[in-house]
């Protein structure tokens, strides 16, 4: 009876094995991107000039890369390196969130990293279509909605007319919260070439929203400086 169980007893230890194999590489595969990028943004800037870094299967593992590339492209030492670093910097990041996107093309986020990419290059054209993407496919995530309209508020004139409204959408979206009713009072003081836009952009916001607004852009000309 031993005997005619050893081949069974066999195939279930090998079974076993595999799946513990497989577990490791996964779990191996799920921190490959952290020990790649390194904890600081020095680190994360010098690792994605080298080369594009490698998500795991999991949500949280294509966030971190995404969150990585994030800080690293729009920090002083991704802005302080070689024109050409900078350049493979950003190639490798857009080669990460493309590869994202084809997988799973309502990833917000990875459509936010190729229209900082397309910022970048100058490329107005594939940002409006990025911005496009990335707000249709998370509307109401407030710090996305945020990130949208505080780096690419400056390009509403340059943009397709479906991207502004996008963006548009995106700052009403910011009034709902204190950092972003704040960035757009400061707005309104700091840039008056600004005003008549954001007037006709929360003026379509509800009742509530801009009595905040107005009430925020009182307390920016009261202090008379950006408030911290």
């Amino acid at each position: 009876m031993v005997t005619q169980d050893r081949p069974r007893i066999f195939l279930c230890a090998l079974a076993a094995a595999c799946l513990a194999v497989g577990s490791a590489w996964a779990a191996y595969g799920e921190l490959k991107p952290f020990l790649e990028l390194g904890p600081s943004i020095e680190e994360k800037v010098t690792a994605l000039v080298v080369a594009p870094a490698t998500p795991g299967l999991s949500y949280r593992s294509k966030h971190l890369v995404l969150t990585d590339c994030n800080a690293a492209l729009t920090s002083i030492a991704g802005a302080a390196i070689e024109p050409d670093h900078r350049r493979a910097m950003f190639d490798h990041c857009a080669e990460m969130a493309a590869s994202i996107v084809e997988e799973a093309p309502t990833y917000s986020f990875a459509w936010f990293i190729l229209a900082l990419v397309a910022e970048e290059r100058g490329d107005m054209e594939k940002l409006s279509e990025t911005i496009v993407r990335s707000q249709h496919a998370a509307p109401y995530q407030e710090w996305l909605a945020f990130s949208r309209a505080s780096l690419f508020f400056d390009h509403l004139d340059d943009i397709s007319s479906e991207a502004a409204e996008a963006l548009a959408e995106d700052i009403r979206v910011s009034l709902t919260s204190r950092r972003g009713i704040t960035w757009a009072a400061q707005r309104y003081i700091l840039q008056p070439g600004s005003r008549e836009r954001l007037t006709e952009i929360v003026e379509q916001a509800p009742a509530g929203l801009q009595r905040r607004f107005l009430s925020a852009v009182r307390q920016q000309t009261a202090l008379g400086r950006p408030a911290v």
